[in-house]
């Protein structure tokens, strides 16, 4: 099929586009602008694989938390059937037995809508630990109450809200300094940031008092909290990935990377937004952490998720952006590259072989994008991988599966109680379906230390 804004000499640089990626994955080594990265070394650290869930429908979500109060991680995840007009969910958790062995019990079963990724806190004060939840279809956010026995299926729901339109991630955190959560949210279409706050147990049948901190993110994405300006205040971390449909001569994307610095002002003025980067392509899920041990919180973020832009190997991997504190002209951010990804979905950092420098985890959503109508495989997609920190913007990525079909959250969670961090995932597969078999699916790779143990 011929593109109309293409001529014979761009689709040979499209074709040299999917060369370079092949080189990228295949070479012992890449070195870009921002570092250098050395491609499947030897494995300093020794991970063993397990399926924790695999007979589920659409995964998009995991958690881990001490839900029963013994001291060791569960998960929490929804099991999401996607037919019908509105689809309809389950929510689970796996209860740990302290070893890595888990028993699944449920939270709450056919709920109308798309239960997606979530998160946890003790959200009325009880010293149990709760489950808040998003609606994407139905733009909702409602949360489970822990009861005295989980174990039993006696959540109760409440509502957080009915007006959070295509809810996509949420964090829970103390946004105005009362001593309770709130919650923040980032709403995927029409890119919606907005913040709820919590009633306290006397309110907790009604909805939260809603406030818009900003709107005109295109396909927000991410939500995290956190100190950025050490101010003793606890500020947001969005993300936009930009126009679904925008070509290569698009300037004007969407594409952001922000903050919003947490003014302690009253409720509808608390919010200031900072632009961290809104050059790079479609940045898709990552967190604050503080990557340099210098004290502040810097920002590691996966780009390229979407697979409608052009494939170029710049638009897709995963980065770190230093927080830079410069008394005279203010905070920047200085970009520094982890590694080249092909569809990097999201980004988390943790000193996975004991050195004391942080390394960094990340996915790779799909394999397949259309190209002038076309489907295209490209090398890299649907990948657990992760990027063992050498220094001096030195990387080695190490590959922990590569047919993980439609890869998506990760977190990491020290899960059998051996004191060093592992690696959890899902992956929507079967709804994808990128190839017969696929399945929705949570894995742990459990850390066994040195390699040559």
């Amino acid at each position: 099929m011929k593109h109309p804004n293409k001529n014979p000499c761009d689709r040979f640089l499209d074709l040299w586009q999917l060369l370079g990626w092949w080189l990228v994955l295949t070479s012992g080594a890449f070195t870009g602008p921002l570092g250098t990265v050395t491609l499947e070394a030897a494995e300093p650290v020794r991970f063993s694989e397990h399926v924790l869930a695999n007979e589920h429908r659409y995964i998009f979500g995991i958690a881990t938390v001490d839900i029963d109060g013994d001291g060791d991680l569960d998960l929490t995840y929804p099991d999401i059937y996607t037919g019908g007009a509105q689809g309809e969910s389950n929510l689970y958790w796996l209860e740990n037995n302290g070893q890595g062995k888990f028993q699944r019990h449920v939270i709450h079963k056919d709920q109308q809508g798309w239960m997606e990724r979530h998160a946890t806190g003790d959200i009325n004060g009880d010293g149990r630990l709760d489950v808040v939840m998003v609606d994407n279809w139905n733009g909702r956010l409602f949360w489970f109450v822990n009861p005295d026995g989980p174990a039993d299926s006696h959540w109760k729901q409440y509502i957080i809200t009915t007006k959070c339109q295509h809810a996509y991630d949420v964090v829970l955190s103390d946004l105005d300094g009362d001593g309770d959560l709130d919650a923040a949210a980032a709403g995927l279409n029409p890119g919606r940031i907005t913040w709820y706050e919590n009633p306290g147990r006397d309110g907790q049948h009604d909805e939260w008092t809603r406030r818009v901190i900003d709107e005109g993110m295109p396909v927000a994405r991410t939500i995290a909290a956190g100190d950025f300006n050490s101010d003793g205040k606890i500020d947001l971390l969005a993300t936009a990935t930009g126009k679904r449909y925008f070509s290569a001569n698009v300037q004007d994307h969407g594409c952001q990377v922000v903050w919003y610095e947490n003014l302690d002002k009253t409720p509808s003025g608390r919010w200031k937004k900072h632009t961290i980067d809104n050059q790079s392509w479609a940045p898709a899920h990552g967190h604050p952490v503080d990557m340099d041990a210098d004290g502040d919180l810097d920002v590691v973020m996966a780009h390229g998720v979407t697979t409608h832009i052009d494939i170029k190997v710049e638009r897709h991997g995963v980065v770190w952006y230093e927080n830079v504190d410069q008394p005279k002209s203010g905070r920047s951010w200085k970009k520094h590259l982890v590694g080249h990804l092909p569809f990097a979905f999201e980004a988390i950092a943790r000193d996975l072989d004991g050195d004391g420098d942080m390394d960094v985890i990340a996915t790779a959503w799909a394999n397949t994008l259309r190209l002038y109508g076309q489907p295209v495989t490209t090398p890299g997609g649907d990948r657990v991988v992760w990027f063992e920190n050498r220094g001096r913007d030195q990387w080695v990525v190490h590959s922990l599966q590569d047919k993980f079909f439609g890869a998506s959250q990760v977190i990491t969670a020290d899960l059998n109680g051996d004191g060093r961090p592992d690696i959890i995932a899902t992956c929507d597969g079967e709804w994808v379906n990128r190839e017969q078999g696929s399945k929705s699916e949570i894995r742990w790779w459990r850390n066994e230390a040195d390699s040559g143990k």
